[in-house]
């Protein structure tokens, strides 16, 4: 069971850390649509042909799509904005800056929003739910959040409930006779 345990807590670790790696790419990739928006107006302006920077663009937003879900919206001058289908602004003129702190190590008892408090996201500096329903959920970016709260911790509350099942039916004087009514059984849950 302990063993469990540590392979749950370093999935939610592993998850946290996956998290901080694609907000990182995130912002890489905001910066390159705006980026390259500048330089598609230039090439225009210029009277250069941009479609090859248009291809390039359009090969950001499918990453970042990937990450999150966008929605890409038509601007002048064969500019885009970027917007999340939760209806967050990642690009609108100037890039959205996505922020995350990722916690090192995870234990059983840490969670966000409670004690022992896991790192959220923000956007431009206010915080943001990660919640698969959030304005930055779904994507890759929303499945590691589910690792992490959700899928990962409702299989550690399954493994604390097979523990405590086990503890409770060894200390039962009918299955130890041999027990006083009381007494720890044969698996204690901290001496008690």
């Amino acid at each position: 069971l302990n063993e469990v345990t540590r392979v749950i807590q370093g999935a939610r670790t592993d998850a946290d850390q996956k998290i901080g790696q694609q907000v990182e790419q995130l912002n890489e990739y905001l910066s390159g649509v705006d980026r390259l928006n500048a330089e598609i107006l230039a090439a225009r302006s210029s009277g250069r042909d941009a479609n090859g920077l248009m291809d390039e663009r359009q090969r950001m937003v499918d990453r970042i799509a990937e990450i999150v879900p966008v929605r890409e919206v038509a601007r002048q001058n064969d500019q885009v904005a970027l917007f999340t289908t939760g209806g967050a602004i990642l690009l609108e003129g100037n890039p959205a800056e996505i922020g995350f702190s990722p916690s090192g190590v995870i234990t059983a008892d840490m969670s966000y929003g409670g004690s022992g408090i896991l790192g959220g996201l923000t956007i431009n500096g206010q915080p943001v739910s990660p919640a698969d329903s959030g304005v930055l959920g779904g994507g890759t970016l929303g499945a590691l959040f589910a690792v992490r709260d959700e899928i990962a911790t409702e299989a550690q509350t399954q493994v604390d409930a097979f523990a405590r099942n086990l503890v409770d039916r060894f200390q039962s004087t009918t299955t130890d006779p041999t027990l006083a009514p009381g007494d720890a059984g044969l698996f204690t849950d901290g001496s008690g």
